[in-house]
């Protein structure tokens, strides 16, 4: 582009991705990108869409390739989850449709995202979902055996990614697989995975063989699209009580929003417990003083532990990135121990003082 750009802030730490105006003050992205990505870049300038940034210019500084792009504003979907955005059954499939369109359009131009996570999915004002971040694509290449550079984000990579094979269009129906998984429960599917028909796509996408996987986007699509129908409206009687126990109250309730039975016998079990500590408290604090703090302690060490197993505010995702603990079973762990340290520390504590 000749005419000069205006630097407004940085986009990453990085600064290899910048805000930018031009002289008329339009808004762009002008993003740092590797060599091997630039032919994925100019296919999409040639088919552009609505799912992904406009492409202005593609070209080098210095030797160094940099694409020049639309600058769209939205969430993305890493932000929601962060934010402790909760996605309930309706807007996961909303969303994977969405994305299941976007995949068909970019395998039809031969090219494999090799990607697809909560950082790369912007969710605009109105919905709309765009697919971003491309510099790790790359065109499915005939006869080849496995991919010539192993690449992908650990949890949402397919196995191929690691070079048991080339990856392809299964490679990312495998991580929209883990993406749905996340969105619904926080967790990875080797953590658990969330129940019904969604799980049952979930398992199919994340199959460890290609083969077992839905072997196109748009059949992925058909399935989700048998999830998402309507269900028949129910009987009058029943009218009353079903926003209650199968959408309202209870599923703005922690341990019950997924609907899974052990995690609802579990919420029980802590909410009942937690309201009789509290009850002992309160009976005790006239009396013993000491004893009040214990069980108060107490209190937060089960609530605190209840939060964890939940992920509520997203407290597994946030502490990973501190931890670096890759393990999800060390990770639970690591975290465990240093809540219960941080609890006997102030147990000491109120001891001495």
């Amino acid at each position: 582009m000749s005419d000069p750009l205006t630097i407004v802030r940085k986009l990453n730490e990085s600064g290899s991705v910048l805000l930018v105006r031009d002289q008329a003050g339009t808004a762009l992205v002008r993003k740092d990108i590797p060599h091997s990505a630039v032919t994925v870049y100019h296919a999409l300038q040639r088919q552009p869409s609505l799912h992904f940034p406009q492409i202005a210019e593609i070209s080098a500084e210095n030797g160094s390739p940099y694409v020049l792009m639309q600058y769209l504003e939205g969430n993305t979907l890493e932000d929601l989850l962060d934010q402790g955005h909760h996605f309930d059954e309706s807007e996961t499939v909303a969303v994977a449709l969405q994305l299941c369109d976007i995949l068909s359009k970019l395998h039809a131009l031969g090219i494999v995202h090799r990607d697809l996570k909560p950082a790369n999915i912007l969710l605009r004002p109105d919905s709309t979902v765009i697919l971003l971040d491309f510099d790790i694509s790359r065109f499915v290449k005939d006869g080849a055996r496995k991919d010539t550079v192993l690449l992908g984000t650990e949890g949402y990579a397919a196995p191929e990614q690691f070079g048991f094979a080339q990856s392809d269009a299964r490679t990312d129906l495998y991580s929209l697989g883990v993406l749905l998984n996340v969105l619904l429960t926080g967790a990875f599917p080797n953590e658990f995975i969330a129940g019904g028909t969604l799980g049952k796509i979930i398992r199919k996408c994340t199959s460890i063989d290609a083969a077992d996987r839905f072997q196109t986007a748009s059949e992925l699509k058909t399935a989700l699209l048998r999830v998402n129908r309507k269900p028949e409206p129910a009987p009058q009687s029943q009218q009353q009580s079903e926003p209650f126990l199968s959408g309202g109250f209870l599923r703005k309730i922690p341990g019950f929003r997924s609907g899974r039975i052990w995690k609802m016998v579990l919420a029980v079990t802590v909410y009942l417990f937690a309201a009789f500590i509290f009850g002992v408290g309160y009976n005790t604090q006239k009396k013993n003083l000491n004893g009040t703090l214990i069980v108060t302690l107490l209190l937060v060490y089960v609530l605190g532990i209840y939060s964890y197993a939940f992920d509520l505010f997203r407290i597994r995702k946030r502490s990973n990135r501190y931890l670096k603990v890759r393990n999800p079973v060390l990770h639970h762990i690591v975290w465990i121990a240093g809540f219960s340290l941080i609890v006997f520390i102030l147990l000491l504590l109120q001891n001495i003082f």
